[in-house]
């Protein structure tokens, strides 16, 4: 039986998690903002780890439009060499 690839997840500590929800609370603002004050504090966090906290406690939600992959359409020209140019 194969096993999940990748690291395993580390558990957050229940006081850094109070702490996030604490700070939101307090400034209503995103990861990367709680990140700063974060380090303001001499706590560091990565912004990830606490938006991932964040969409667990429903202080954040996933926007679909950019968790979409961009479609990439091939670009061809109708003659290959109208691209050349010469000074």
């Amino acid at each position: 039986m194969l096993k999940k690839p990748g690291r395993k997840p580390k558990e957050i500590p229940g006081d850094e998690r109070g702490l996030i929800i604490e700070i939101y609370k307090e400034y209503l603002v995103g990861a990367t903002i709680i990140k700063r004050i974060l380090d303001e504090k001499g706590k560091h966090l990565g912004h990830n780890k606490i938006h991932g906290i964040m969409l667990e406690e429903g202080f954040a939600k996933r926007e679909g439009n950019k968790q979409k992959r961009i479609k990439y359409k091939c670009y061809q020209r109708k003659h290959s060499n109208s691209l050349w140019h010469t000074d």
